[in-house]
């Protein structure tokens, strides 16, 4: 997937399945597949506790399904793994797609993950494909961190 306007998501709700395969209960890529069997608009593989050469297998095995079923694959924190897979996005926090220089910001549908308003229009001043607003929900991912509710 090259052209960005494949997916547009700014103006469009989508639903962009965030993994986490300790939380899942059954085989991890069957469940991607289901997932992008019935309907995910993207599939956004965040497994923060793999090293590098860990997350080229499970990120070069996720995009073989997404590749299948033409659903992006957006890589969460390794902008290097991101790159040399080929992946349709790239998404980070704030702070880091700030220092990022625009050469990066450019090659990829880039995605960050904000926490307030304020970081969401400075995210997309910056160029911005699109942000993540968390945490609504409290969830295990983010122990002892309450969710900030709908109204957020």
């Amino acid at each position: 997937m090259e052209n960005k306007d494949i997916f547009k998501l700014k103006g469009s709700k989508k639903i962009i399945v965030v993994t986490n395969r300790h939380l899942v209960k059954e085989n991890f890529l069957n469940a991607i597949e289901k997932c992008v069997l019935y309907g995910a608009d993207a599939v956004m593989l965040r497994e923060k506790d793999l090293q590098y050469e860990e997350l080229m297998e499970v990120g070069e095995q996720t995009k073989n399904i997404t590749d299948n079923y033409g659903v992006p694959l957006i890589i969460n924190g390794n902008f290097r793994a991101s790159l040399e897979l080929e992946t349709y996005g790239f998404h980070t926090g704030f702070e880091r797609f700030k220092s990022m220089n625009r050469s990066e910001k450019n090659s990829l549908c880039m995605g960050v993950s904000v926490h307030s308003s304020r970081e969401a229009v400075e995210a997309e001043k910056l160029g911005a494909d699109y942000v993540m607003a968390g945490n609504v929900f409290e969830t295990s991912c983010k122990i002892g961190l309450k969710g900030r509710g709908i109204n957020f």
